[in-house]
């Protein structure tokens, strides 16, 4: 149904239908009306009893009604006025479609006389349609290759209006690919068309969106719309293209098998098969690298096949390519290039390029003794090498251009340290770092710069007199820190003079081993004491050498029995000396001097009556002094005395009364005899031997045993005297001083000399001083009694020995000190 009709159309129309009526009464006596559709109920459509000419007040009567056809619906007619108006909306589209006239036929029906009256209503069109599409889109599908200018056939909008009310023109949405052309068909009716205006690209626009808007000519006017999807086929005219044609990847080095390297996305803009791609490598990738990656066809994904190292290429170009599966196949290429990150999976390595070895200890300080290459298979930070020494090595490291120095930084001494093991320690830079090791071992070589010396600055050996030539005295032994021929000794005797001949005929060393012989027998009474310079010479060049001093003693050996001093045979006997019988007991009747020219203990000596003396009791033998003294009735005696050492010689000796009867004479001595060639000992004198021997066991006497000039022998006794000396304070002076004592005694037998200050003693007060006294005498200094000199040995008590009582000890005093032997 159309909107309702305006009251001033209804009018307008209803005077239209007048005369229309007036016309058609006139020509074919039917009634003509006409009313707008969509026309309100109640609408006048034309008053037919006026039109007819009935009076209103017969409408009763005549019973003016519509016929029964179907049309009398949309109408109804009034008794009581004759109007013919709309009864229900009329809908023209829906009773005539789109014919361009539309008659609703009526039947009027009129009684007394009954008439049947034709009415014709028009249905007139009102613009109460909008165009309308079948369908609110179309789609079109064009092919890329179509030409320029094509057409495409649109669907025509329908609008149920007629006339001007129905479609008047169309309309197509800007595009720069189409353009709209209508078509008028004889019917009038109109029909677009889509042409092809621009080349078509589906890759570049696969579909295009146009509107198809239809107008009609109603006023106002009234439109409809409809979609036209234009959709682009494809034809196989793009080769698949990659991103890039060039791509740059990295890959860390140590990446584990499977591991993806990149995802392919190659491009293709057709569509299905035409844009279907399948994924390989290019013709230019390596075997190397197929083995490596692997490229699935499908997905384009490249994985790890292998082992990827750094060290062994550190880049890798993959080629690849895409094809289609279109009708020719078309394909793409591009080239993966990649870039292997570095792992820090490679230590260092140190290299020796070159070493001294062994270095001189002499080598300056600052000299380059080794050269060392370092190489780290990585690269950047985790090739960066650096390179240290272990402390406290009188080395360092000094790095040059591409290598390091090793340099000693302090003096070398081999004798402190022979060797240095050298450790090297390269690590690089790499997170966390890798090291290296590298350990050497230098030799340190000896240059000859230690003098050799000695383990004693003075040696000291003892050789007993007459051993026989070839006895060794002592070995010496010298040492070296040197080495090989600088550390190779060789000993010798350095040239001395020893009472007046080379030191060398005394004493030989073995050049090697330091022992020293004797080269000849040793006689004690000769020679004492040697002083040797002993030498050692090293091999080194030049050589170096050094000394030192071996002073040999010689030993006593008891191989000298004792000499009488006084009285001597032939000399002293030969004027008879006398004594009054009357010289009471204990009466000096003569001493008897002995020495000894052994030392020590050897040189020890004791008197003894023998037991074949004609007196035995009449005379008393000092055991110490040798002093004869009367102890009975003197008569014709003959003794033996036997002065013996520590090896019991023997010395006799016989005494004769006076021819007058006055006195003793003494007659001739006898001969020193073994101790064999006597008979035996009685026991007092056994007991006074006895005495002695124990006396010659015990220690020296201690300080108070003093040597005095003015003790003089006698029978009233010994004087003391007040000047004193310091015994001599070794062996050698010891030994010299008896040998001194002994030359005195035998010049003062001769009666050329005297202990005292004169020159005849030695030298004693030049070497000991004038005040010169022997102290700490050993009990083997035997008191010497020398007729004609002013000295003799005593006791600090000022007594003789031939005073002290039997058994000898006489008034020794023991000193609280321990004695020296």
């Amino acid at each position: 149904m159309g909107p309702k009709t305006p009251p001033q159309l209804a009018g307008k129309w209803q005077v239209l239908c007048m005369l229309s009526l007036c016309c058609w009464g006139w020509v074919s006596g039917q009634l003509h009306y006409s009313v707008v559709e969509e026309s309100e109920p109640g609408t006048l459509v034309g008053n037919v009893a006026q039109d007819l000419g009935l009076k209103v007040a017969d409408l009763l009567s005549r019973r003016l009604r519509l016929g029964a056809e179907e049309n009398g619906q949309y109408f109804s007619l009034s008794l009581m006025s004759g109007a013919l108006a709309v009864n229900q909306k009329i809908d023209r589209e829906s009773l005539c479609a789109a014919s361009t006239s539309c008659l609703l036929p009526v039947q009027v029906v009129t009684e007394h006389p009954l008439e049947l009256i034709r009415v014709e209503v028009e249905i007139l069109d009102l613009n109460d349609n909008s165009p309308s599409f079948a369908t609110p889109e179309r789609e079109i599908r064009i092919s890329e290759s179509a030409a320029l200018g094509a057409r495409f056939p649109l669907d025509s909008a329908q609008d149920p209006d007629v006339g001007t009310n129905t479609v008047s023109f169309y309309t197509l949405s800007p595009s720069s690919h189409f353009s709209l052309n209508v078509k008028t068909l004889k019917d009038g009716k109109l029909f677009p068309e889509l042409v092809l205006e621009q080349q078509l690209d589906r890759e570049t626009q696969a579909r295009h969106q146009l509107v198809l808007t239809a107008v009609d000519g109603g006023v106002p006017a009234r439109s409809g719309t409809t979609l036209i999807s234009v959709t682009v086929l494809d034809i196989n005219d793009n080769a698949p293209t990659f991103q890039s044609s060039v791509l740059r990847v990295g890959l860390p080095e140590n990446a584990p098998v499977g591991t993806l390297l990149l995802r392919l996305n190659a491009t293709d803009p057709d569509e299905g098969t035409n844009g279907q791609l399948d994924y390989s490598f290019g013709d230019h990738t390596s075997e190397a690298v197929r083995n490596l990656f692997g490229l699935d066809p499908s997905s384009g994904a490249i994985h790890v096949l292998g082992p990827i190292d750094f060290e062994e290429s550190s880049f890798y170009e993959i080629h690849a390519r895409a094809r289609d599966q279109g009708q020719p196949a078309m394909e793409g290429h591009c080239v993966i290039q990649v870039d292997v990150g570095d792992a820090n999976d490679n230590a260092p390595e140190v290299l020796l390029a070159s070493l001294v070895n062994p270095v001189l200890e002499s080598t300056p300080v600052g000299t380059v003794v080794g050269l060392f290459n370092v190489r780290d298979r990585d690269s950047g930070r985790n090739g960066e090498v650096s390179l240290d020494l272990s402390p406290d090595l009188p080395f360092q490291i000094k790095p040059s251009e591409n290598h390091y120095s090793l340099l000693t930084s302090q003096p070398l001494d081999r004798e402190a340290t022979s060797h240095y093991i050298i450790e090297l320690l390269a690590h690089d830079a790499g997170s966390p770092p890798l090291h290296a090791h590298l350990t050497i071992r230098l030799n340190i070589s000896d240059v000859n710069d230690n003098t050799p010396y000695f383990t004693q600055q003075l040696y000291t050996a003892y050789i007993p007199e007459n051993r026989p030539p070839g006895s060794l005295l002592c070995t010496v032994a010298a040492s070296d820190p040197d080495t090989g021929d600088n550390a190779r000794l060789t000993y010798s005797i350095v040239g001395n003079q020893i009472q007046g001949s080379p030191a060398s005929s005394f004493v030989y060393v073995n050049p090697e081993d330091g022992r020293i012989f004797a080269q000849r027998t040793f006689d004690y009474e000769l020679l004492q004491m040697l002083q040797i310079v002993v030498g050692v010479r090293d091999s080194g060049s030049p050589p170096l050498h050094a000394n030192t001093s071996l002073h040999v003693f010689v030993l006593d050996q008891n191989d000298n029995a004792p000499t009488v001093l006084h009285p001597r045979p032939g000399r002293e006997f030969s004027l008879p000396q006398r004594l009054p019988r009357s010289a009471p007991p204990g009466s000096l009747v003569t001493k008897v001097t002995a020495v000894d020219a052994d030392a020590g203990h050897n040189a020890w000596l004791s008197y003894s009556l023998l037991p074949q003396s004609t007196a035995p009791g009449l005379f008393l033998v000092s055991a110490h002094t040798g002093e004869v003294s009367s102890d009975g009735t003197l008569k014709y005696m003959e003794v033996t005395l036997r002065p013996t050492d520590s090896h019991s010689h023997c010395y006799r000796t016989c005494f004769s009364p006076a021819s007058d009867g006055s006195d003793f004479t003494f007659l001739r001595p006898l001969s020193v005899q073994q101790p064999s060639a006597f008979a035996p000992e009685p026991d007092a004198f056994r007991s006074r031997s006895n005495t002695l021997l124990e006396r010659s066991q015990q220690a020296p006497p201690n300080t108070d045993w003093r040597f005095s000039q003015a003790q003089r022998p006698g029978t009233s006794g010994s004087q003391n005297g007040d000047e004193t000396g310091t015994w001599p304070n070794n062996q050698f002076d010891t030994e010299m001083l008896q040998a001194m004592i002994l030359a005195s005694a035998s010049e003062a037998a001769d009666g050329s000399s005297t202990l005292g200050g004169g020159a005849g003693t030695m030298g004693l007060s030049a070497r000991y001083g004038p005040q010169f006294t022997l102290q700490h005498v050993p009990d083997y200094r035997q008191n010497v009694y020398i007729p004609g000199s002013n000295a003799t040995l005593t006791n600090a008590a000022g007594k003789r020995d031939g005073k002290a009582p039997a058994g000898g000890n006489g008034n020794k005093k023991k000193s609280g000190k321990k004695e020296k032997k």
